[in-house]
């Protein structure tokens, strides 16, 4: 790379030097064809320039991936191309099957699935950061003995009321507020169930699993947290 970042096939792709191009395909078949200058890959400007021979030679050696990469701008490679029919010699290279059409619907398609993945992966972390930090899969970690607290609070069917006398009342109002929470989950967590459920792909199945396991070990939690307050 030169200290602007760009690399030799870069600058043959950017000045339409085919001969060059295909020296670099040809002599160094390891050559990185997805790195980006400024967000453009060396597909991408080869065709935002009107080089439509050096595309070619890219998509022979690189495959149809190289279609599906999206710019800076948010750009696929063929959304530079203006003619209908350009488009498709182009995919028929890679993708000889499908229509530009039917590809777009499938890039996109492919994109819905990777933030899903990337979403399914972040609330996973979020929910046990949740159980970890306020240690809520052991039911009651708190003493109120401990506390300085005779008789801290009642127990009702839907809600916990609480004897605010004890000088110690604002850390148990803390974490009645999050049990109220945790309590909650169950509901929320069947819903992204019923949401996703129809997705067959195999990290949303075990995410499923995790979430009927959460569920399960929030109502037994609780359930023995209600014995005991009631006991």
């Amino acid at each position: 790379k030169d200290y602007a970042g760009w690399t030799p096939l870069h600058e043959a792709c950017n000045h339409g030097s085919t001969v060059c191009v295909r020296e670099i395909l040809q002599h160094c078949p390891e050559v990185n064809l997805f790195s980006q200058v400024d967000g453009v890959t060396p597909l991408h400007d080869a065709l935002s320039n009107g080089h439509v021979e050096i595309a070619e030679l890219l998509l022979q050696h690189g495959g149809s991936i190289l279609l599906q990469q999206k710019d800076s701008k948010g750009k696929l490679p063929l959304d530079y191309i203006k003619s209908p029919a350009t488009k498709q010699c182009l995919l028929n290279i890679v993708k000889p099957e499908q229509t530009v059409e039917e590809f777009h619907a499938q890039v996109q398609n492919n994109f819905y699935n990777q933030r899903k993945e990337l979403w399914i992966s972040l609330f996973c972390k979020m929910l046990l950061n949740l159980c970890s930090v306020y240690d809520l899969f052991r039911p009651f970690p708190i003493t109120f003995k401990n506390l300085g607290c005779s008789d801290p609070f009642l127990v009702t069917d839907d809600c916990y009321m609480l004897n605010m006398n004890s000088s110690s009342h604002w850390l148990i109002d803390i974490y009645f507020r999050e049990l109220e929470t945790f309590q909650k989950l169950p509901g929320y967590l069947q819903k992204t169930i019923e949401d996703l459920k129809n997705d067959p792909e195999e990290q949303t199945q075990a995410f499923f699993t995790m979430l009927q396991q959460i569920i399960i070990t929030i109502q037994v939690s609780g359930s023995c947290l209600t014995d005991k307050l009631q006991s």
